[in-house]
C-alpha cells in the first residue's frame, strides 16, 4: 500500500510538472534565429555558418541521447529483479529532466527586458547533460528509491547543477569539454551524499535480490559497449575543428588503455585470477571520464594513454577493494559503484585539466591557444591582441589570464563543484526520505520490479515423471520409456530434445543413468553427466541454480536392474 500511494503521488507530480512546463514553453520558449524560417540570413547567406555547425553537431547529439536512453539504461540492468525499473526509470527521467533542464539553463541566460528563451539543438543537449548528471546519481541509488523520490531528487539536482555549471563555465571561465568536473564528479558525489544519508538501511534483508544472472550481466555489458562506442562524441561535442579532432583521439586512446588495464587489474584482484564482470561493465569506461576536462587540450597520445591506464587501474581497485571497504565500515551502499567509475576518475580528470592548463603556452598551441582558453587572450585594444588577430581573426579579446591562473581556476571549480554537490545531496537525501512527502521504500521492498510494474507470470515448472520399476522388455530387462524429467544446467536451454541415458546398477542399490553426448545439445552440455536415482526411483537430482531447463528421456539400456539387490 505504501508504494501504491507513492505511485499515485508520482503520477500527480508528473501531471503538475508537465502542465507547468507546457505553460512555460508556450509563453517563453521560441526558436533561435538559426531555426527560424523568418530569419532571412538563414537562406540568404548560404551556407549559413551557424546553421551548418548546428546541423553538423546533430549526429553527435543523437549519439549522446543513445548513451542516455540505451547506454545508461542497459548498464543499470545488472540486478536480476530490477531490469524493467532500470530501463524504464532511465527513460522517463531522461525525458522529464531534459525538458526541465532546457528551462533551467534558459532562465539563467535571460537578460533584463528580454524574457524569451531561444532554443537550438544545443539547448536540448544541455537539458540532456542535466539528465546525464541525474542518471549518474541514480546509479548510486538503483533499487533503493521509488519513482517519486527519483523525480524529486532529479528536479532539485537539475536546478543546482545548472547553476553550478553556469558559474563554472560562464562566470569563472573554467574548461570542461567532457564534463569530468561538472557532470561526472558532481553527479557522483551528489548521489554519494544521498547514499550516506540513507546508510541506516539494512540491505541484508534483500541480499538475494542484489545478485545478478547471466542474462542481466550480458544486458549490462551491452550498455557498456554502447557507452564506450559513443563516448568520444560526448567529449568532443562542445568543441570545434582541430579541438574536436583532438578530443576524439584523446578519448579513444584513453578508453583503449583503460579497457586493457581493467582486464589486467581484474585478473590481479579477482578470485583465482578470474575476471569480474562488474569490472568489465564499468571500469573499462573510466578512460572516457578522466580525459573529459582535458579532451580538447594538447594532451598528446602518450598523455591520453597514461591517463587511461591510471583510470582503469584506479577504477578496478575501487570496485574490488574500496567499495567493499566502505560498505563494511560505514554501511555505504553504492549500487552501481558510481564512486569508482564517475567519482574518483572525475576528480582525477579535474586535476589533470589543471596540470594541462598550467603547461599551456603559445609555443605548444600556437595562436589557437586563445580559442581554447579564451580568458588567456590579451585584453581589448592591446597590441598583442592586434598581432594575434592579424594571424587568426577569430580570436576574441580575453582578460589576459595566465596559464597558472587558469590552472587555479580549474582547481577552484573542482572544489566548488564537490562542495556544492555534497551539501545539496545531503539536503536532498533528507527531503526524499520524508515519509509523508515521498513514501520511501521499506528495506524489504528494495531491488524489486514487482513494486512498480505488472510483471508477466513466471513459467510453470513441470513435475518430474520418474519411470516405474515394473516395466520390463521381452528378455526381462528394464525398459524405461521416454519420459520428461527436469533439471537445471548451466543456464542453457534445450527443451523438447531427448537424449540417450544408459543405466548401470551400483553396489549401494542405486542406479546410475549416464547421458550420452548428443549433437542436438549446446557444446557446453556434451560432457557426460550422471544422475543418481535410488532404488525406489525417487529423484536425487542436484539443482545448480540456473533458471533454464533441459529435458531428457530414457531408452532401453540393455542392462539388468534389480531394485532390491539384497534379494
Amino acid at each position: 500500500m505504501v508504494q501504491k500511494a507513492a505511485q499515485v503521488k508520482f503520477t500527480v507530480a508528473c501531471i503538475i510538472l508537465q502542465a507547468g512546463m507546457a505553460v512555460l514553453y508556450g509563453v517563453m520558449v521560441r526558436y533561435a534565429p538559426s531555426a527560424d524560417s523568418a530569419h532571412t540570413p538563414n537562406r540568404r547567406d548560404s551556407p549559413n555558418k551557424e546553421v551548418r555547425q548546428l546541423l553538423e553537431q546533430y549526429p553527435m547529439i543523437i549519439d549522446i541521447h543513445v548513451m542516455l536512453f540505451a547506454g545508461f539504461g542497459f548498464l543499470m540492468t545488472f540486478l536480476k529483479n530490477y531490469g524493467y525499473s532500470a530501463l524504464s526509470f532511465t527513460m522517463v527521467i531522461t525525458a522529464l529532466i531534459t525538458e526541465f533542464g532546457v528551462l533551467c539553463f534558459g532562465f539563467l541566460r535571460l537578460e533584463p527586458g528580454h524574457y524569451i528563451i531561444e532554443v537550438t539543438m544545443l539547448e536540448v543537449l544541455e537539458g540532456g547533460l542535466c539528465a546525464a548528471t541525474v542518471l549518474i546519481t541514480f546509479g548510486v541509488l538503483i533499487g533503493k528509491v521509488n519513482p517519486l523520490q527519483l523525480l524529486v531528487l532529479g528536479i532539485i539536482e537539475t536546478v543546482v547543477f545548472s547553476i553550478n555549471a553556469h558559474i563554472g563555465y560562464s562566470i569563472m571561465g573554467a574548461i570542461d569539454a567532457g564534463g569530468s568536473i561538472f557532470v561526472h564528479a558532481f553527479g557522483a558525489y551528489f548521489g554519494v551524499a544521498i547514499g550516506i544519508v540513507t546508510k541506516w538501511r539494512n540491505y541484508d534483508v534483500t541480499s538475494e535480490r542484489q545478485n545478478t544472472t547471466n542474462v542481466s550481466d550480458m544486458f549490462s555489458l551491452l550498455g557498456t559497449i554502447l557507452l564506450w562506442v559513443y563516448w568520444p562524441s560526448f567529449n568532443g561535442l562542445l568543441v570545434y575543428e582541430d579541438a574536436r579532432h583532438r578530443a576524439y583521439i584523446n578519448t579513444y586512446i584513453s578508453l583503449l588503455a583503460s579497457t586493457v588495464c581493467t582486464f589486467i587489474c581484474s585478473s590481479i584482484f579477482g578470485d583465482e585470477r578470474k575476471f569480474n564482470p562488474v569490472d568489465v561493465q564499468n571500469a573499462t569506461l573510466a578512460g572516457g571520464v578522466i580525459v573529459g576536462a582535458s579532451a580538447d587540450l594538447m594532451l598528446h597520445p602518450y598523455g591520453a594513454f597514461c591517463a587511461g591506464c591510471v583510470a582503469g587501474c584506479v577504477s578496478t581497485f575501487g570496485y574490488q577493494v574500496i567499495q567493499g571497504f566502505l560498505e563494511d565500515v560505514i554501511n555505504f551502499h553504492d549500487s552501481c559503484g558510481v564512486n569508482n567509475l564517475h567519482g574518483i576518475p572525475g576528480i582525477l580528470g579535474g586535476l589533470l585539466s589543471a596540470l594541462m592548463c598550467s603547461m599551456a603556452n603559445e609555443s605548444t598551441y600556437g595562436p589557437g591557444l586563445y580559442l581554447i582558453l579564451g580568458n588567456m587572450a590579451p585584453k581589448e585594444d592591446s597590441p598583442e591582441l592586434a598581432r594575434l588577430q592579424a594571424d587568426l581573426p577569430s580570436i576574441e579579446a580575453g582578460i589576459g589570464r595566465t596559464a597558472q591562473e587558469q590552472a587555479l581556476i580549474q582547481l577552484a571549480v573542482l572544489g566548488i563543484s564537490l562542495a556544492v554537490s555534497i551539501v545539496a545531496g545531503i539536503i536532498t537525501g533528507f527531503i526524499i526520505n520524508v515519509e509523508f512527502l515521498c513514501s520511501g521504500m521499506k528495506d524489504s521492498e528494495l531491488f524489486d520490479d514487482a513494486e512498480f510494474f505488472v510483471l508477466p507470470d513466471p513459467e510453470p515448472t513441470p513435475e518430474p515423471n520418474i519411470p516405474q520399476p515394473n516395466q520390463t522388455n521381452a528378455v526381462g530387462k528394464v525398459q524405461s520409456p521416454p519420459v520428461q524429467a527436469i533439471s537445471t544446467i548451466e543456464g542453457y536451454t534445450a527443451e523438447g530434445v531427448n537424449q540417450n541415458v544408459t543405466m548401470a546398477a551400483q553396489p549401494n542399490g542405486h542406479a546410475e543413468y549416464r547421458r550420452a553426448s548428443s549433437s542436438s545439445f549446446h557444446p557446453s552440455m556434451m560432457a557426460d553427466r550422471r544422475i543418481s536415482i535410488d532404488s525406489s526411483y525417487n529423484s536425487n537430482i542436484p539443482v545448480p541454480g540456473a533458471a533454464e531447463y533441459y529435458n531428457y528421456g530414457y531408452e532401453n539400456s540393455g542392462l539388468n536392474y534389480n531394485p532390491n539387490p539384497a534379494t
